[in-house]
């Protein structure tokens, strides 16, 4: 098998920190695409860890970026709208802690996760 191919969702603080400069690292995979909703933001971390595609919309990312799986780095509120869109695509989805802003949201999130073939998982590091 060729190399996993990832796509990142959010490049904020926890995306480049806590993820995209380690997985930038790895030979193991190939970061291949971003997804930032604000556009230097996005061009700028592109460019510092070699990415050649950026996107402004993760749902355009997915349509046109053949991809192994997602690290979806963003503000846990957010969660509620943008997973089950990455769901969608039927490949592992990596977010961090919490899962979601209430039980609601956090079981409508498990409802759209049960309904694809996609699998996700769910940072809790650094807990003491």
């Amino acid at each position: 098998m060729d190399k996993p191919r990832l796509g990142f969702v959010g490049t904020g603080f926890m995306g480049q920190c806590a993820h995209l400069q380690n997985y930038a690292q790895i030979d193991a995979c190939e970061v291949v695409a971003i997804a930032e909703i604000r556009p230097e933001l996005g061009r700028l971390v592109a460019a510092r860890y070699g990415v050649d595609r950026v996107y402004t919309s993760h749902t355009d990312m997915l349509e046109t970026e053949d991809l192994d799986g997602i690290v979806a780095a963003q503000p846990f509120w957010v969660h509620g709208v943008l997973l089950p869109d990455l769901f969608k695509k039927g490949i592992p989805v990596f977010t961090e802690k919490p899962l979601s802003c209430s039980v609601e949201a956090g079981e409508r999130i498990l409802g759209e996760l049960q309904q694809s073939d996609a699998r996700h998982y769910l940072g809790y590091h650094k807990r003491s």
